[in-house]
């Protein structure tokens, strides 16, 4: 099979806010926005580009867990299984796609091989409610995969959400 992997991320935030005196409705003040970021990966297997991306949708049972070992992942493709082992990863995106109030998951990395140089800390352990996600992303370079560093679990909160997590890098 061959393959060649790109990859493209935008990111966009705008707003419009508009503020009203509440002594004098007539002053009013409007702020409005955007702050966006996009980064495109060619492929390859140099320092900048991505070679592999794994991704999976999925529901946690309830008070359940789904573990993901960069070192070891599978997903089918024409009906093959691929095993995905990632030495770096450039790009992280999980998402709660759950729709209900009190669907959140913990996204857990605190463990002796947690994949924790993507979120700054050793604890590791980050709520994302329903209709919410994070996403980063290493444009210089790309955070290193290894037994170590390899392991990122999701933990249900009690209600059984539905996720997203896509991964890309070598």
């Amino acid at each position: 099979m061959s393959v060649n992997t790109k990859l493209a991320i935008t990111v966009t935030s705008a707003w419009n806010q508009i503020s009203t005196d509440d002594n004098n409705t007539n002053n009013t003040v409007t702020d409005a926005g955007q702050l966006s970021y996009q980064k495109q990966y060619a492929s390859g297997t140099t320092t900048g580009t991505v070679n592999q991306v794994f991704n999976q949708f999925g529901v946690l049972s309830s008070g359940g867990s789904g573990n993901f070992n960069l070192t070891g992942l599978t997903q089918s493709i024409f009906s093959t299984t691929i095993n995905r082992s990632f030495t770096g990863v450039n790009s992280l995106t999980i998402a709660n796609r759950s729709t209900r109030p009190g669907f959140d998951f913990f996204v857990n990395v605190s463990s002796s091989s947690g994949f924790r140089e993507p979120f700054g800390h050793t604890t590791g352990l980050m709520r994302i409610g329903p209709n919410s996600c994070i996403h980063v992303n290493s444009a210089g370079r790309e955070w290193a995969v290894n037994a170590n560093s390899r392991q990122i679990l999701l933990v249900d909160a009690g209600s059984g959400a539905s996720y997203g997590i896509a991964v890309a890098g070598h």
